[in-house]
């Protein structure tokens, strides 16, 4: 019964960071990373695709929480530890990855000038 609080807590993960993800797939205007960042179009070469990279950070930020959502309740000691790899691991590593992938994206798609200034 206690792998029902890891499981809550991946599947809000998943809710949190899928919905992120989405936004960033469908949204038309550019897609925030930090919280307070306000990102300008005029900022921005391609929006679109400076979109559908911040979606790909959230999605694969996603998946180990998935991974784990769906192992924990098959309830058994090997599935628990690896779930709890997953979901532990996947904030531990998926945080650093993913500011240095918003900070590739970011030198990708932002002009030129506005990079500077910053």
């Amino acid at each position: 019964m206690e792998w029902v609080i890891s499981e809550f807590a991946a599947v809000l993960m998943v809710i949190f960071c899928g919905s992120f993800s989405l936004w960033g797939f469908l949204s038309k205007s550019p897609v925030n990373f930090w919280g307070g960042d306000d990102v300008k179009a005029s900022e921005i070469s391609d929006i679109k695709a400076f979109n559908r990279s911040n979606g790909f950070i959230w999605a694969f930020f996603t998946l180990p929480q998935l991974i784990a959502a769906i192992l924990f309740p098959i309830n058994t000691v090997n599935t628990n530890f690896a779930a709890n790899i997953f979901q532990v691991g996947g904030v531990l590593v998926g945080i650093p990855a993913a500011i240095i992938a918003y900070r590739q994206i970011e030198k990708k798609y932002r002009n030129k000038g506005k990079l500077e200034q910053k």
